[in-house]
């Protein structure tokens, strides 16, 4: 929500998921969202733990998602430079966010 506040874009709460919320891992959470929208022409998914994009990019049922770590949240300089090596995942910021979400099909 968070997110979604500083890029001052609305984003129905529906469209949010939440580990604290549901208790459910991430990874999971993503799995059912694929299975939901077997005909989405993209998988994205925000986040701003690099260990939690860690964990996806180690799954290999993940692999069709797109993946991006915002450079602000609870991230180090350190974890962006990884994130930056690392082919599978963008390192983007407010504006990029921003832009994200309003050029994507949602």
């Amino acid at each position: 929500i968070l997110m979604r506040e500083m890029a001052g874009v609305p984003l129905p709460a529906d469209r949010i998921f939440s580990q604290v919320v549901s208790g459910r891992p991430k990874g999971e959470v993503l799995t059912m969202l694929a299975a939901r929208h077997p005909d989405a022409s993209s998988c994205i998914f925000v986040e701003d733990k690099y260990h939690t994009l860690e964990k996806v990019c180690a799954d290999p049922s993940l692999s069709a998602w797109q993946l991006y770590l915002v450079d602000w949240g609870y991230n180090t300089e350190v974890e962006r430079h990884a994130a930056a090596q690392n082919p599978r995942i963008n390192v983007i910021s407010v504006q990029q966010f921003k832009q994200l979400l309003t050029s994507e099909n949602h």
